[in-house]
C-alpha cells in the first residue's frame, strides 16, 4: 500500500537518516518508535509529501487517500465554534454533527465553544474526529494522544481500533501503542527495524536480541587469568556470592526489592493521577486538566524507566 525505498533525509547539512526502506501493508496498524531526534516526525512528513527526500522515493498505492494528524493541528479554523467546524467542513445536518462530536466527548453547550479557546487536548480530539470524517483510508498520526485525559484517549483508541483502513502512528504512549498497533518499527541510529507485533512484543524481542549480542560479546572475550595466590585471597563461599558485575547476591537482592517497591509506588501514583483525570470537575478546567495529563505522561515515562532498571537487575539474579 505504501512503500519507501532507499530514503534519505537531511536538515541544515545534517544527515538524519539514509538508505531507509519501509513497507506498510493494507490493513496494518504500524507504530514507529525511537528516541527523540531520530527523525520519526521527519519520516511521517516525507510519507505525506510535506518534505522532499534527499534521496530515494515514496510510493503510494493508486487508491490511497492520506489523512495526516500533526501535533500543530493546522487544519483547525480557530475562529469557528466546534459545531461550525464540523457543519462547514463536512456539510452535515446539526443532529448528525452533534452525534459525531458526542462520540469524541463534545456534548451539550461544549459544541458552541470557540476552537481557539480550547485546550491542547480538546483541539487534538476535534482534529482526530475531523480526520476520521475525511474518508481517508491511510491515516498518518503524529502523537495523537498528547495532552489527552483518560476518557479522551480511550475515545481515540476505540475509533482507531474500529478504523477499517491502514494507519502509521508515532507515539511515546506505550499503552496506546499496545492497544492499536500490530506492527512496530524502531527507528534508531538511522535504521528501521521491523517487529511483527505490538509494543510489548517489540520490547520483548529487542531484549532477547540484546541479550544474544551480550552473550556473544562475553563468549569472545579472553578469560582473565588470575594467579593462584590471588584466588586464595577470596574464600570459596564469597566467590559464589559475587556476580560477574562485582556485586554480591545479597546486594543485588536488596536493590531488586528496592526497585520493586519504587515501581509499586510509582504505579500507585499513576492510578491516583488517573482518578484525578477522570474527575468531572477537573475536566471542566482546561488548564488543570492539561497539567494532570502532563503529570500522567511523565509518570508513565518514569515507570517505563523503572521497569527497565528492574529488568536489568532481574536478569543478573
Amino acid at each position: 500500500m505504501v512503500e519507501a525505498e532507499d530514503l534519505a533525509a537531511a536538515f541544515g547539512g545534517h544527515l538524519i537518516f539514509s538508505h531507509l526502506s519501509l513497507l506498510v501493508r493494507r490493513g496494518d496498524g504500524v507504530a514507529i518508535v525511537g528516541a527523540n531526534g531520530e527523525g520519526k516526525t521527519t519520516l511521517l512528513r516525507l510519507i505525506v509529501g510535506e518534505l522532499s527526500p534527499a534521496a530515494g522515493s515514496v510510493k503510494l498505492g493508486s487508491r490511497v487517500k492520506i489523512g495526516y494528524f500533526s501535533q500543530q493541528h493546522e487544519g483547525l479554523h480557530k475562529e469557528r465554534t466546534v459545531l461550525e467546524e464540523i457543519l462547514y467542513e463536512f456539510g452535515m445536518d446539526e443532529e448528525s454533527a452533534r452525534g459525531c462530536l458526542g462520540a469524541f466527548l463534545f456534548r451539550g453547550d461544549e459544541v458552541e465553544r470557540v476552537i481557539g479557546e480550547l485546550s491542547g487536548g480538546e483541539q487534538s480530539r476535534l482534529a482526530f474526529l475531523k480526520l476520521m470524517l475525511t474518508g481517508a483510508n491511510f491515516l498518518v498520526l503524529d502523537e495523537p494522544t498528547n495532552h489527552l485525559d483518560i476518557p479522551a484517549k480511550e475515545a481515540v483508541e476505540e475509533a482507531l481500533m474500529a478504523f477499517p483502513g491502514t494507519f502509521l502512528v508515532v507515539s511515546h504512549d506505550r499503552y496506546f501503542l499496545d492497544r492499536v498497533a500490530n506492527v512496530t518499527l524502531e527507528l534508531a541510529d538511522g535504521k528501521l527495524t521491523r517487529y511483527e507485533g505490538g509494543y510489548s512484543y517489540y520490547k520483548g524481542k529487542k531484549a532477547e536480541r540484546e541479550a544474544r549480542v551480550d552473550d556473544r560479546s562475553v563468549a569472545t572475550k579472553e578469560p582473565k587469568r588470575e594467579s593462584t595466590a590471588q584466588k586464595k585471597e577470596i574464600p570459596a563461599e564469597s566467590e559464589k556470592r559475587v556476580s560477574s558485575t562485582g556485586m554480591s547476591a545479597e546486594k543485588r537482592t536488596e536493590l531488586l526489592l528496592r526497585a520493586e517497591a519504587e515501581l509499586a509506588m510509582a504505579e500507585a501514583e499513576l492510578k491516583m493521577l488517573e482518578r484525578e483525570m477522570n474527575n468531572p470537575t477537573l475536566q471542566q478546567n482546561p488548564e488543570e486538566s492539561r497539567r494532570i495529563a502532563e503529570e500522567y505522561a511523565a509518570k508513565e515515562a518514569e515507570i517505563e524507566q523503572r521497569y527497565e532498571k528492574w529488568g536489568a537487575l532481574a536478569e543478573q539474579a
